[in-house]
């Protein structure tokens, strides 16, 4: 009986050592998108899964569910907050609706080129701007990736100026920027859940839509479409937030992985996008739309004055300050 006794125990001790909380079951992060798997961001955080899988000894499990598998936006970012979701990629202006201030990152023609977003999100503004989330709503800013400069699709009927996109239906998130940029368009701005927005096209309910070009290539509305308007109207951004608490149930060690981890995966985010942004409107072009390239003064004119609109919202003189970073 003694000679099966120390092997009993020493394997009693091993599996009570494994099952511990430091060498127990993994911590599972779970991320919702509503990008296709096509978009750039989805293979760029399957990167990032990899990292921190490696780099914690598979401690910590970042899992993706794209395509809106855990709903829409508006729902996936309730989930967040309420941290029944661990993590979700979003635009910034999806959050003004807490911290009002964060909407102006969503007002049109405010960077001038991906460096200058970077220099401002990444620096002491966007530092400024994003500070509130934690305390308020419990969510955390991981990092900024590009998502693309938002151009515009038709569905059967050109236009190049504000005067032609009037009485054009063109669909908006529901952000509030996002709306005012498709006013300052000169269109009719009309929300819809992402999802929704290939159908609509299809069928007619909306005229237009507008997005960056690897969307539209990923989401396929140049089947709908006639038309490729050049706007290039917002040069925007998406990122990954994390809920507070499930922040803080990392070790600080892990932490600095996870951002290391998502810092790596923007990059290849952003080399995707930007050799799509290279080659796809000649691409599109060779498929059968029509590339429209206007002139930008009318509808720059026009974005001028959507900081008025939320002057009660927006610091004063944030647009001028964030314009002058160099």
């Amino acid at each position: 009986m003694k000679k099966y006794l120390l092997p009993l125990i020493t394997v009693t001790l091993f599996v009570t050592w494994f099952l511990s909380p430091v060498h127990g079951a993994p911590i599972i992060i779970r991320m919702g998108h509503d990008g296709a798997t096509t978009q750039p961001y989805h293979p760029a955080l399957e990167l990032v899964a990899k990292i921190i899988a490696e780099r914690t000894k598979n401690e910590v499990n970042l899992q993706i569910f794209p395509a809106g598998q855990f709903g829409s936006q508006q729902e996936q970012m309730l989930a967040t907050i309420q941290g029944t979701q661990e993590m979700w990629m979003s635009n910034p202006a999806w959050l003004a609706q807490y911290v009002p201030k964060i909407g102006i990152l969503g007002c049109a023609y405010l960077f001038r080129d991906l460096d200058h977003m970077y220099k401002v999100l990444r620096g002491p503004i966007g530092q400024d701007l994003f500070k509130e989330l934690p305390p308020k709503i419990g969510v955390r800013v991981i990092d900024f990736w590009y998502l693309g400069t938002r151009q515009t699709t038709l569905r059967d009927k050109p236009a190049s100026t504000p005067e032609e996109f009037k009485g054009i239906k063109l669909r908006a998130p529901g952000a509030p920027t996002y709306i005012e940029a498709v006013r300052a368009l000169g269109a009719n701005p009309t929300p819809m859940g992402f999802g929704e927005v290939y159908m609509a096209l299809k069928t007619g309910v909306i005229d237009g839509q507008e997005n960056p070009l690897t969307t539209i290539k990923s989401s396929k509305f140049y089947e709908v479409c006639k038309y490729l308007v050049l706007t290039s109207h917002m040069v925007d951004s998406i990122i990954p937030q994390i809920h507070e608490r499930s922040w803080k149930s990392l070790k600080p060690e892990y932490q600095q992985v996870v951002m290391d981890a998502f810092r790596e995966g923007g990059k290849l985010n952003d080399k995707l996008i930007l050799d799509g942004e290279a080659s796809l409107v000649e691409e599109f072009q060779k498929g059968g739309l029509t590339v429209i390239r206007p002139n930008l003064e009318p509808f720059r004119q026009r974005a001028s004055k959507i900081p008025e609109r939320f002057q009660n919202l927006w610091e004063p003189g944030m647009f001028e300050k964030i314009q002058a970073v160099k």
